[in-house]
This record gives C-alpha cells, structure tokens and sequence, in this order.
C-alpha cells in the first residue's frame, strides 16, 4: 500500500494529496478502478482539518497515530508519498529510498537530489501524481545499487560537501548585496516590536509568533529558567488532537 508519514500540517501538502486523490477518486468511479488508499502516520495542529476535508471529499485517506519510521508497523508498505513543497531534501523520503520503497515526490527543486533514485517517481500534475501511485502499486521496487547505497550514506554526503568545497570559488562565499539585503530586512522586521509577532503569525509561525516580550529591559539580564517560563506564559503548549 500507499503511505505518509510526518507532521499532519496543511503546509506538509495536505491539500495537494485531498486535491490529486479527488481527481483519481473521480477517474476511478467512471472507469471503474479502485480508488487509491492513503495511510497517513502523524498528528499535528491541522489533525482535525485535514481529516474533516478528506471526510468531505469521500477520500480513502486513513489517519493513524505518530510512528517512528523504522516501526514494524510500515515495513510492509512499498510506496512512500510526500505530496510537500516547503520540505528541502525531505529526511522522511530519504529513508524510505534507503528502505527499497519507491517515493512519490513532486517535481520540484527541493526534491532534486532524489532524481538519481531508479525508485523515485516524480510528477508535476495531479494526472501524474495518480499514474505514479498507480504504477507504483502494481509493480515491484527495484534493488538499491551499490551507487545509491553510498548515495543515501553520511559517507556519499561528506564526499558531496567535499566536491563543492573543492569546487568553491572565493567570490562564491563572498557575501553580494542580496544576501546584504536579506540579512537588513530580516533583522529589521525582527527587531519591530509587535510588527515582528505579526509578521511571525502570518509566516506560519503559530503558538511561538510572539517573541518581541524578548527584548524588553526587564528580561535582558533573566536566566534560562525565567525565560522559559515566559516564553510559556506568552506561548501556551497547543493540545495534540486526538
């Protein structure tokens, strides 16, 4: 079968796969074909949501709780899903490949590296996302080589960071105006009070937005104790969904 595992945010691509299984779901009534079954492993602040859109939709998308990847309970799955865009070479997909799972991945700079992978099935739309899981479903991973083995190691990882150092110019690590300006506006919105929780909030940053307390005169000289203890006053823990 089929699978996710990780956080259960809709930032995760949570609408990408409810929006790619409507589409199959669709094709599949007309033509007759099972519709894909997705097992999600993962809890998160967008539990509930994500389950009630995929409820709505009639989708065979089944919620579980968190698992370690390693657990017996996904050795027999043989198709990995990660429908993300804001991941950068995804750990989770890494591990399935190291597994001889195959990984559905979008097409998309992020996931670049994974390319390499006989196993790695790559789409841009939602009709290609669906042939992917479907051929996936009915055929059988191939066994890593020897390349991919060392490609997927800390050894291949070192020798790829060694490639670049050697391969680095002077002027490439010399800071440009960009990353100048980068760094100006980011400690400007950083430093804005209030303005800076906001921006925060809007940027995803959810429970831990409001920071700005943090640079008030009476918390400059508290310990780590105190300070924990108003980060927890200012940022409550959210409840995990059931």
């Amino acid at each position: 079968g089929a699978y996710f595992l990780g956080k259960v945010l809709w930032a995760k691509g949570y609408g990408f796969l409810i929006d790619y299984l409507k589409e199959q779901k669709a094709e599949a009534d007309l033509s007759g074909r099972p519709r894909i079954q997705v097992d999600v492993y993962g809890g998160g602040e967008d539990l509930c949501d994500v389950q009630r859109a995929a409820q709505d939709a009639e989708l065979a998308l089944e919620f579980h709780p968190a698992v370690d990847h390693a657990s017996h309970a996904l050795r027999e799955y043989k198709v990995f899903i990660n429908p993300s865009k804001s991941e950068v070479l995804s750990t989770a997909t890494a591990e399935a490949l190291a597994m001889g799972k195959y990984v559905v991945i979008q097409r998309h700079p992020s996931n670049a590296f994974f390319y390499r992978f006989r196993n790695a099935l790559t789409f841009e739309t939602p009709r290609e996302f669906n042939m992917a899981v479907e051929y996936a479903l009915r055929t059988q991973p191939a066994q890593l080589t020897a390349q991919e083995r060392h490609d997927l190691s800390w050894e291949g990882a070192t020798d790829r960071l060694l490639h670049l150092i050697r391969e680095c110019k002077l002027r490439d690590m010399l800071p440009t105006l960009a990353d100048h300006t980068v760094r100006w506006v980011h400690q400007g919105v950083q430093s804005a009070g209030y303005l800076s929780d906001a921006m925060r909030y809007a940027s995803g940053g959810g429970p831990i937005s409001k920071q700005s307390w943090i640079g008030r005169e009476r918390f400059k000289a508290s310990d780590a104790k105190e300070l924990v203890a108003q980060s927890v006053a200012y940022s409550p823990a959210v409840s995990a969904s059931p």
